[in-house]
């Protein structure tokens, strides 16, 4: 099991550092043990929860965080072009084929997974969904503030939502 939230201040207003891991207060977790990893920064702060000790789904080099929320493998794009048969992949190695293709990583990776890379100096975040959305990922962006998670309640708790309908997109969606 895996869960993930972040919030990013692309304003510079926003003190990200009071920003506690939202999921700790669910009595869902009080329970099972997890292991906890973050990133802070100024302008941001994300958590990933694990539930085992030996984390393959982090990689941090230097000012770079990379987290996969699912498992990623390898494709067979990535086998005809690099000789190498299709295979799980840690983080470590996402990492490694996101520095050698940058967003072409997505014609070399298949599975349930949610990508995030989040560059600390350029405060720069990219997400990437495998092609079915298997695993949700649910953000929000208002006044230059950028929240996602891996669970919708975080989101709604977090104080940037508005609860008030918005009966033009229900329309819209209905038609």
């Amino acid at each position: 099991m895996f869960d993930i939230y972040g919030i990013i201040d692309f304003s510079g207003k926003y003190d990200c550092s009071k920003i506690k891991n939202p999921f700790l207060q669910y009595k869902y977790y009080e329970d099972i043990p997890m292991k906890e990893y973050f990133v802070q920064t100024p302008c941001a702060k994300i958590f990933y929860l694990e539930r085992k000790e030996t984390i393959e789904n982090y990689f941090c080099n230097d000012t770079e965080h990379l987290f996969i929320f699912g498992f990623i493998f390898s494709s067979k794009n990535y086998e005809l072009l690099e000789g190498q048969k299709p295979k799980k992949l840690s983080a470590r190695e996402v990492y490694n084929l996101y520095k050698k293709y940058n967003k072409e990583i997505v014609h070399y990776i298949k599975g349930s997974f949610v990508l995030i890379i989040y560059d600390e100096n350029q405060n720069n975040l990219l997400c990437i969904s495998d092609h079915l959305n298997v695993l949700p990922i649910y953000y929000t962006y208002k006044n230059k503030v950028f929240i996602f998670s891996s669970a919708m309640k975080p989101i709604l708790d977090s104080g940037f939502v508005n609860f008030t309908i918005n009966k033009a997109a229900i329309v819209e969606f209905a038609i």
